[in-house]
């Protein structure tokens, strides 16, 4: 979440068409191991696949707002400034995660 953090503030500074490429291969990246695994791993035995519904709804959901919302920080303030609200917010959501989230590695 972080490193998704970092590619949307790449994209404010991607001044030209090899640049754009570079963020959007990172951001690529980034949200490629930013996967699902944890809603499986602390979902309650026989819940994977409800843990994994929810995840994926929550997760859709976001595509559904989020166009609207950072469509109209776009429009009132700057482009600029929508990726940067979207930068803050995974960042911030990565660093909450990596703060509270269990462990759920069984160490014997």
């Amino acid at each position: 979440m972080i490193l998704s953090g970092v590619a949307m503030i790449s994209f404010a500074w991607a001044d030209s068409f090899v640049t754009f490429m570079v963020a959007s291969t990172f951001w690529a990246a980034a949200t490629g191991i930013a996967g699902a695994a944890y809603a499986a791993d602390v979902a309650p035995q026989g819940m994977t696949a409800s843990a994994m519904g929810m995840y994926r709804t929550l997760s859709d959901l976001g595509y559904v707002i989020g166009p609207f919302a950072l469509g109209a920080i776009a429009d009132l303030v700057s482009p600029d400034a929508a990726l940067v609200v979207t930068a803050a917010l995974l960042t911030g959501i990565g660093v909450l995660f990596t703060i509270r989230a269990l462990e759920t590695l069984q160490r014997s």
